[in-house]
């Protein structure tokens, strides 16, 4: 069994660090319950935050419970993280190697420049965003979870089980393990 783990606010806190570098520049502060989409305006507007040399150097940190999630997975299957941000693949590398063991032979990090729907095949996709969740199992008719730590959500549906690193682990040792 094959686990796809999205990296950016998935396993990592990205979001967040976002949100601190926002406020640190507007006098309208914002906080994670204004977040329904990487596509906010707000975002889009401080996109230069994830261009930053030191982001996965020293900025950002995984989230609670994701180191042990990741060790979790690897007693049922292999585990693949992914990247779709066509970034700093090099700090991307390292940050995953110091933090999640990448030396492990059954873990890999895959960086995608482009669609990672072909890349996901016969793959189990943990990932925050819905809508990747959604056309993964449209397009490879592949199993998703939306992984959510009750502060955000993207708007998730009854048709994809959804929840935090302790519920999605107990739901795949049910229904995969």
């Amino acid at each position: 069994m094959i686990f796809s783990v999205d990296l950016d606010s998935t396993l990592n806190n990205v979001i967040y660090a976002w949100i601190d570098y926002i406020n640190e520049r507007e006098e309208n502060k914002i906080s994670i319950s204004d977040i329904k989409t990487f596509d906010e305006p707000i975002l889009l507007k401080y996109s230069d935050f994830l261009k930053q040399e030191e982001l996965y150097r020293s900025i950002l940190k995984p989230l609670d419970g994701a180191k042990d999630f990741i060790e979790n997975l690897l007693k049922i299957g292999t585990v693949q993280i992914v990247s779709i941000t066509p970034i700093q693949e090099e700090t991307k590398r390292s940050f995953v190697k110091k933090y999640f063991n990448l030396d492990n032979d059954s873990l890999s990090l895959i960086m995608v420049k482009e669609d990672k729907l072909p890349y996901l095949k016969d793959t189990i996709l943990i990932d925050d965003k819905l809508q990747n969740v959604i056309d993964h199992n449209n397009y490879n008719n592949g199993v998703g979870i939306v992984f959510n730590n009750d502060e955000y959500l993207y708007n998730c549906t009854d048709d994809y089980f959804s929840g935090d690193f302790v519920s999605i682990l107990k739901y795949v040792k049910e229904n995969y393990g």
